[in-house]
């Protein structure tokens, strides 16, 4: 009978996190194999909650490995990103998940239970000298292995390489945040122009002015004598007045409008 090649897992300290280290003997696995180049991302392109767009959907600049596009094209992944909270987030998930879309090594394994110390774990580290592989894995999906009348067994591990390099970053890893838009909407009432000012018998004031052509705007008209500071006002007048009479003014005294 062919037995397949045993790994050992283990739990690495590595920058990524703390763990102790712990050796688990495997009962059965499925060898890990390489990325397939034709069905890999080479550009991530995201788009994000961007909070100096007041939080309209922005796209960030993609993360693209700029030789591979230009051997096979572009080959994009489009990914949403809306909790980030800024450009600069963005842009370091969206390079852990072009790791995740070229890895190395992908695989699963079955173990005994001492494979149930990576339960809860995102990141394990592996050792299968078959293929040279000692790295770090990122774990895709973990199941319990239930054996006749539910006893536990062990553990299926699902994992694909995820390297210490995915983790590290530099400024010149930013890209170029979204231009913000600084437009803005000139939503300030419009300022009417003087009345035109008639004195009629009372003595009283006749004032005149064109329609405000807007359902949405009335008219406010206002009067004082020269010598006070206070205004009296009266209005909104209706929407289509193009005419207000003041109340009784006083003779021989200078008035505003």
């Amino acid at each position: 009978m062919q037995t397949r090649p045993r790994a050992k897992f283990y739990q690495q300290m590595t920058a990524i996190g703390a763990m102790t280290i712990n050796e688990v003997r495997s009962l059965e696995n499925y060898p890990p194999v390489g990325r397939d180049v034709m069905t890999t991302a080479n550009t991530i392109r995201a788009t994000f909650l961007d909070i100096n767009q007041d939080y309209q959907a922005s796209d960030a600049d993609p993360w693209a490995d700029e030789a591979d596009v230009s051997e096979r094209g572009e080959e994009a992944k489009d990914v949403q990103f809306n909790m980030a909270p800024s450009h600069s987030q963005v842009r370091r998930l969206m390079k852990l998940e072009w790791f995740r879309a070229n890895p190395n090594w992908v695989g699963t394994f079955n173990t005994n239970l001492m494979g149930l110390a990576a339960f809860g774990e995102r990141l394990i580290g592996i050792q299968y000298p078959l293929f040279g592989i000692n790295s770090v894995f990122e774990v895709l999906d973990f199941k319990f292995i239930l054996g006749e009348g539910g006893i536990l067994q062990g553990a299926t591990i699902q994992v694909q390489s995820m390297t210490d390099t995915a983790y590290q970053w530099d400024t010149s890893q930013e890209g170029t945040a979204p231009v913000s838009d600084e437009t803005t909407s000139d939503d300030d009432l419009p300022v009417p122009d003087a009345p035109d000012v008639l004195i009629i018998a009372g003595p009283a004031a006749e004032l005149s002015f064109p329609p405000t052509g807007n359902i949405l705007l009335n008219y406010m008209v206002r009067w004082k004598k020269t010598a006070d500071t206070e205004w009296r006002v009266a209005g909104p007048l209706e929407n289509d007045a193009e005419s207000f009479e003041t109340p009784t003014l006083s003779a021989l005294t200078q008035y505003e409008f």
